[in-house]
């Protein structure tokens, strides 16, 4: 046992959650009895994560989905089809049937090649979308949470107006004055639904701002611009990874939703949802043709779900059990 004039506890810190965690966090500087080493913040998330087997799961099917998709080609390979040639002859075939491994949809073209380069599209999209997402509405939302006065009431109520409106509704507007490629469509979907985001990062600079470590940054001279991208950003960064995990469903469903009612990715480029609209009219025929991408969004929006909640537990421990 380490006396305790010569061991120092763990201080108490936001990703360390109850009272026995912290003490079994030890340093012996004198090399008396056995301590444990120090975890890192990261490591500790880490390692909460792991003990959360749902989460873990997810998180495995997650990025087979994701090596699916970036295998496109492969996949076409393997299965001698591109996701454009029609096979007139052969469409709507059963799974399994004329060398079909999924079926083929109702102009001959094959289910699974077209299944994965439809994962390509609908995962670039999500993930562009979240990333522009992150960029914008952070940088607004440390800009607005930072300097107050007019330029955050300025901001607020410019997100207070693209609240009021839903998303979808702006996002069907503007698509059906033209029709976006899927970079154009992540931006699309970011420049309506920063709001939500902004709003979080806000709060959380306001209560940043006034912390220690900004005011010694501005003792030394730091810029307005240094304190918010060096000291303010990365102390926000936990909360935008478990925003970021949760928002990916969300933009799956968007861009789905989009692509099914015609005014998203365009044939012959496949995507999730455009392969459902396609799928509509053959629903009486082949139900696997319309069964199969309703599937791949749901497994993915769950699975993609599942790890935000996860990352959620593991980074903020004030709602661990």
């Amino acid at each position: 046992m380490i006396p305790e004039d010569k061991a120092l506890s763990a201080t108490t810190d936001p990703f360390v959650g109850d009272k026995a965690e912290q003490d079994s966090v030890l340093i012996d500087y004198e090399g008396l009895g056995r301590s444990r080493p120090i975890e890192s913040n990261w490591h500790r998330a880490w390692r909460r994560f792991k003990a959360n087997r749902v989460a873990l799961i997810a998180l495995l099917v997650t990025i087979a989905i994701v090596l699916f998709a970036i295998l496109a080609p492969v996949v076409s390979y393997i299965t001698g089809y591109t996701y454009y040639e029609n096979h007139l002859g052969e469409k709507l075939a059963a799974p399994g049937q004329d060398g079909y491994i999924l079926g083929s949809d109702g102009n001959g073209r094959d289910v699974l090649t077209r299944l994965a380069y439809g994962g390509r599209v609908s995962l670039l999209v999500a993930g562009l979308a979240v990333i522009s997402l992150l960029l914008l509405g952070g940088l607004i939302g440390s800009v607005a949470g930072y300097f107050g006065g007019w330029v955050d009431t300025l901001l607020m109520r410019a997100a207070d107006v693209l609240l009021s409106i839903p998303t979808l509704v702006l996002l069907i507007l503007v698509s059906s004055f033209y029709r976006p490629d899927p970079w154009e469509l992540a931006v699309l979907i970011a420049l309506v639904s920063w709001a939500g985001i902004s709003r979080l990062v806000r709060g959380e600079v306001i209560s940043l701002k006034h912390r220690e470590f900004v005011d010694a940054s501005r003792v030394i001279g730091a810029s307005n611009s240094r304190i918010i991208l060096r000291h303010l950003l990365p102390n926000v960064v936990p909360i935008l990874i478990v925003w970021a995990s949760l928002a990916v469903p969300s933009l799956i469903l968007t861009e789905a939703t989009l692509s099914y009612l015609g005014l998203g990715v365009q044939a012959p480029q496949p995507s999730w949802g455009n392969m459902l609209q396609e799928a509509k009219q053959f629903v009486r025929q082949s139900w696997s043709f319309v069964f199969i991408p309703g599937l791949m969004i749901f497994i993915t929006s769950l699975c993609t779900y599942l790890v935000g909640l996860g990352l959620r537990d593991a980074l903020d421990p004030r709602l661990n059990n």
